[in-house]
């Protein structure tokens, strides 16, 4: 309530410190007894403000009106009719401050908002994706982050979206079409969140949609995914120099761990940040199975390890220096581009991590397992409702055979095994070479070991 009531001037209100002294904390309110409803607010530092207050079935209802002497006293008086007009029309005012202060909400706050809640729910966003969206927003559009969301309109997203494809934002050498479409992506993503999070009154919609131009005008680039790949002509090369860079460069250990890595990809399709991550308790060699927890889909994956990945961890052990299998340091590595180019120039090849994963893939396919296994192999979560995916269950037991395909397939490409069709061709001119008898020796020992293999 009020602290006393009196009617309210100019005179008064300018003279105030003159006759009274300061509260020395906190405020004072003193009621207009001309506008009831009206009072006018004075600090302990002397700032003066007119504000309404109202008591509505119970409930308090108030709201700041402006500063003096930004706002007059009979412009207080004028705008306390109408909110009070309105409170008694059964407006509350603590929600029609809320949706001001909604209606007003910069694309900064909406962005802070969207990722706080993304951080509370079931899949929060990596704190490295977190940063890219902020990234994204604040390089492409600085200009946009302190603008109210009400303020930027389709065409300006068109038009940005446009400079961006075209490089002629900010000067930006990453300024591309893949990284248009990513940008709107993002900008997409806060403000479907605005739309929902921040209401008007009575819970009506205070944004639209500001991406819908970049569909209707068929603006989207719709990069198309990467292609590149260890082929398979090229596989010998890479498997050769990895044997190679490991023998001439035992000196660099940052460099040995990525040619682990990099060939770890290739036997298994994990992602760089699946396999650097990977942590010595989430392996077990004697059972012949690993894990990992933390997937970029969230759902786990447990994998078997294959002979030649078995090689590769035990040559990680080996060399183990803290908890995570491909360090040569006790932390996660986050950043090997320096070794990678040291890597791809000593072979004479340019890949990545993520062309050793397609590299998988297409083995995979090669060696004629079903999609389901694929999918499971990668990590890929199969659409939601496909009611068979649900009952197929692929642990590490159920997929060592598959792996094991895979693992052959390389192998065979790189020429580090004799591949199958070859072995039958030799059988078969072997055959073909024996006489009658000869052959019949040879079916007869092979029965006469075959039974004692089944009776030992």
């Amino acid at each position: 309530m009020p602290h006393k009531k009196l009617k309210l001037t100019e005179s008064f209100i300018k003279n105030y410190e003159k006759k009274n002294a300061l509260p020395a904390k906190g405020r004072v309110e003193i009621g207009d007894t001309n506008m009831p409803g009206l009072s006018l607010r004075i600090t302990a530092t002397g700032n003066k403000s007119f504000a309404i207050r109202r008591q509505v079935d119970g409930k308090r209802q108030q709201k700041v009106l402006g500063q003096w002497p930004v706002m007059t006293l009979e412009e207080a008086r004028l705008e306390a009719k109408k909110v009070l007009f309105d409170v008694d029309s059964g407006t509350d005012l603590n929600e029609a401050e809320q949706a001001q202060v909604n209606g007003e909400i910069t694309l900064g706050r909406a962005l802070d908002d969207y990722l706080n809640h993304r951080h509370k729910s079931p899949k929060p966003l990596k704190p490295k994706t977190e940063t890219q969206y902020r990234d994204l927003l604040r390089l492409y559009s600085s200009d946009f982050v302190k603008r109210s969301l009400l303020n930027i309109s389709e065409q300006d997203v068109a038009d940005r979206h446009q400079q961006i494809t075209e490089g002629k934002i900010l000067g930006q050498r990453k300024s591309s079409p893949a990284q248009a479409d990513l940008w709107a992506r993002v900008l997409r993503a806060v403000i479907n969140f605005a739309i929902r999070e921040y209401r008007g009154l009575s819970g009506e919609q205070l944004f639209q949609g500001i991406t819908g131009s970049l569909s209707h005008n068929r603006q989207w680039n719709h990069v198309p995914r990467k292609q590149s790949h260890i082929r398979k002509s090229q596989l010998a090369q890479v498997l050769d120099g990895f044997d190679s860079y490991r023998a001439s460069r035992s000196d660099y250990p940052m460099g040995i761990v990525c040619i682990d890595a990099l060939e770890f990809a290739i036997f298994t399709g994990l992602r760089r940040g699946e396999i650097m991550g990977l942590s010595w308790n989430r392996v077990n060699l004697s059972a012949g199975y690993f894990w990992i927890d933390k997937t970029k889909n969230g759902s786990p994956l447990e994998l078997p390890i294959t002979d030649t990945v078995k090689q590769i961890l035990t040559r990680r052990h080996k060399a183990k220096v803290g908890d995570y299998v491909f360090s040569p340091k006790d932390v996660i590595i986050d950043d090997p581009r320096k070794a990678m180019r040291s890597i791809t120039k000593a072979i004479g090849l340019s890949f990545g991590f993520h062309d050793c994963r397609r590299t998988f893939a297409s083995n995979a396919e090669a060696s004629g397992i079903g999609s389901y296994t694929i999918k499971r192999l990668l990590n890929h979560k199969t659409n939601r409702d496909d009611v068979t995916a649900g009952y197929v269950v692929q642990s590490a037991d159920e997929l060592i055979i598959p792996a094991a395909k895979v693992e052959r397939e390389v192998l065979e490409s790189a020429g580090r095994i004799e591949s199958s069709s070859n072995m039958d061709n030799k059988l078969m001119n072997l055959l073909g070479s024996l006489s009658d008898d000869e052959k019949r020796q040879m079916m007869f020992e092979l029965l006469s070991s075959n039974k004692v293999a089944k009776t030992g």
